[in-house]
């Protein structure tokens, strides 16, 4: 069982080890085939406008799966589903996308999406959750997915958005505090991650970015000033 889909085509295997593994008789599963979402509804209106105009009636789930499917050496693909659309539409891609289907145009398409998410990714986390629980208690997987959402997506309202969100999900507002500045740099999520992220160095970021001086004043004013006003507007930040 491996990592693997379009941009996370060469952490710990690529497709020269899974050519090897099936070879050899083995059967490859692959998990995070979206990347956490990130390759569905989170990615950069840039890259969805590259897959649009090659294909307006594909999703961006679709271009993810047939990109996988169309190697003859993968056995089952494991994606997350929370709806009954989701599961018919994936039973759908699966059903209908046959090995080396992909034209050299489709492959060329989905290698320009991948640069331009690339290029927006500050942290290359799929939020998977492995690395976790956490010692001191930061839910790492939730304040890199905060930090990439940030950039991700080309809409001014997320900047507020995300500061909102990183406050009321890891800043103890909502929940117990679980924000990246909890981090004590014990190391032990680094050997959990599939991604062989440095992610005590990551949340270092985070921190910078979204905490910053002050924590402790910043939260105040964000429960109660910031959302309220946030509240009464009805933005939605969750």
């Amino acid at each position: 069982m491996v990592q693997y889909n379009y941009f996370d085509d060469n952490i710990k295997f690529n497709i020269d080890g899974i050519k090897y593994a099936a070879q050899k008789g083995m059967g490859i599963f692959i998990m995070e085939p979206l990347k956490g979402g990130i390759l569905t509804e989170k990615m950069p209106k840039k890259a969805e406008k590259i897959f649009k105009n090659e294909n307006s009636e594909k999703t961006n789930a679709e271009w993810s799966f047939e990109w996988i499917l169309n190697n003859p050496e993968i056995t089952t693909v494991f994606s997350g589903m929370n709806s009954i659309d989701q599961i018919n539409e994936n039973i759908a891609i699966a059903n209908r996308v046959t090995a080396n289907s992909l034209s050299n145009n489709d492959l060329k398409t989905i290698e320009k999406v991948k640069k331009v998410i690339r290029n927006s990714l500050k942290i290359n986390c799929s939020s998977c959750g492995y690395c976790m629980p956490c010692p001191k208690g930061v839910n790492i997987a939730e304040c890199m997915m905060i930090y990439n959402e940030k950039y991700l997506f080309e809409d001014k309202k997320i900047i507020p958005s995300s500061l909102l969100r990183y406050f009321s999900l890891v800043g103890g507002i909502v929940n117990k505090p679980a924000n990246a500045g909890l981090c004590n740099n014990c190391g032990k999520c680094i050997k959990k991650c599939p991604q062989n992220l440095n992610i005590p160095k990551e949340l270092k970021k985070v921190k910078k970015e979204m905490e910053g001086h002050g924590f402790e004043f910043k939260r105040w004013i964000v429960k109660n000033i910031g959302l309220p006003i946030y509240q009464k507007f009805k933005y939605n930040f969750y």
